[in-house]
């Protein structure tokens, strides 16, 4: 087992977007403490202007001319602004929410002279929360704004300029690699990208919480390079198939009379326990696991273990679920789970529901929609991929899912 292929079709803790979220939706503007007015327009979306008759603006703050189409605010502080769309027959056919987000405090620490330390300290400091300030609202702006994932992250740019105090060059830079993985969220070789971005900067992927992102206490795997490809290939069905041919028509010979038996059974009997057996022992995990306990599983993941997840927030060591599958396709070259298929009582589909409902839920999984250490992970022989139906299962319960390969190495001798 020699390739690993990280397939990160999840919502992960930088966004924090999960399918199961129902906050209402929320328009996000940022301002900088020092320059703090913004222009607030109606953004109407799907509402057709003939059918608008007037506008209404309410806030906790004061606003003067509520009746207003567009409205200019100036908060001190993060303050939320509705707006009524009405009809001629006096309906409100739509609310939108704005919410505008003061980007304050000191920058990171800059080397200056002594004497003009007050002053230059104090410039930068507004040029940092005005500079950051419009580059969040760049970023939405170049995006779709009724995307609620471009708005989750925009409010995950702010979280960061706000507590982990990332330089100004390292925070536009991220900004830009968000926008590339989004604009390619599909996209294998953008996952890859957006994590080289954080191992690069030194940054913890896997924090749960802005503030853990300059810390690196958790650890997703190390970058390593790939390894010298030579003598490694694909270990494949057929290659199973040729390594037990003998022992197979050995077994038919010794049972006369069940030999269609001996084929029946042959790939769930033999060769699948056969490579359940290779992937356990090279990830030096026993065979036949017992884990997690006190579940209503059908059957248990091949193998299970924990990872610890380190909240700085609440200085806590945590440890997420991390399930271990070792599947063969004899038949086909894709591996579903039976997810896309209506079947009751499947007991095969079973698994794969019983299998997400655990790693989702908060009582086995702390911050699930945040989280992105428990993860399923898969291991397939060369000539199998997953079916994306499983891939999007698992996404929309925002939980990572790993796929190795089974390989092989042919020795040269000499």
């Amino acid at each position: 087992m020699k390739k690993i292929t990280l397939l990160l079709f999840f919502v992960f803790s930088l966004c924090t977007i999960s399918a199961q979220d129902l906050e209402d939706f929320v328009f996000n503007y940022y301002v900088c403490e020092t320059d703090n007015c913004i222009t607030l327009q109606p953004l109407l979306g799907d509402v057709n202007e003939e059918d608008v008759d007037c506008f209404a603006w309410e806030s906790e703050a004061s606003i003067t001319s509520p009746q207003q189409q567009q409205q200019e605010v100036c908060p001190t502080e993060d303050t939320e602004y509705s707006l009524f769309i009405i009809d001629d027959d006096g309906n409100i056919i739509e609310e939108i929410l704005y919410k505008v987000h003061i980007v304050k405090g000191e920058p990171p620490a800059r080397l200056v002279p002594i004497d003009t330390f007050d002053i230059k300290s104090g410039l930068v400091a507004n040029s940092y929360s005005c500079n950051i300030a419009s580059r969040i609202n760049e970023f939405v702006s170049n995006n779709n704004q009724y995307d609620i994932t471009i708005q989750r992250s925009s409010l995950y740019l702010y979280n960061n300029a706000q507590t982990s105090r990332l330089e100004e060059v390292t925070f536009s830079n991220l900004a830009n690699e968000i926008d590339l993985f989004l604009d390619f969220n599909l996209d294998v070789d953008a996952i890859d990208r957006l994590l080289d971005f954080f191992f690069i900067n030194n940054l913890d992927f896997l924090a749960i919480s802005p503030r853990g992102i300059r810390e690196s206490a958790n650890s997703l795997c190390q970058r390593i390079p790939e390894p010298d490809p030579t003598g490694w290939s694909p270990m494949t069905a057929i290659d199973f198939r040729t390594q037990t041919f003998a022992t197979k028509a050995a077994l038919k010979q010794d049972y006369i009379g069940q030999e269609a038996r001996v084929e029946h059974w042959w790939s769930c009997r033999v060769l699948g326990p056969a490579q359940e057996e290779v992937a356990l022992r090279c990830l030096n995990l026993p065979q036949s696991n017992t884990e997690p306990n006190g579940v209503g599983f059908m059957k248990r993941p091949d193998g299970y273990i924990e990872k610890r997840l380190y909240d700085l927030d609440h200085l806590e060591v945590r440890h997420q679920p991390f399930f271990i599958e070792v599947k063969g396709r004899y038949a086909d070259n894709i591996f579903s789970w039976g997810l896309e298929r209506s079947v009751p009582n499947n007991r095969i589909k079973d698994q794969g529901i019983r299998y997400g409902e655990f790693l989702s839920n908060p009582a086995n999984t702390y911050l699930p929609d945040k989280s992105a250490l428990h993860g399923l992970y898969m291991i397939l022989t060369g000539d199998v991929a997953l079916d994306n139906d499983l891939v999007h299962h698992y996404s929309a319960l925002n939980i990572p899912v790993y796929v190795s390969e089974l390989e092989k190495i042919t020795l040269i001798n000499g």
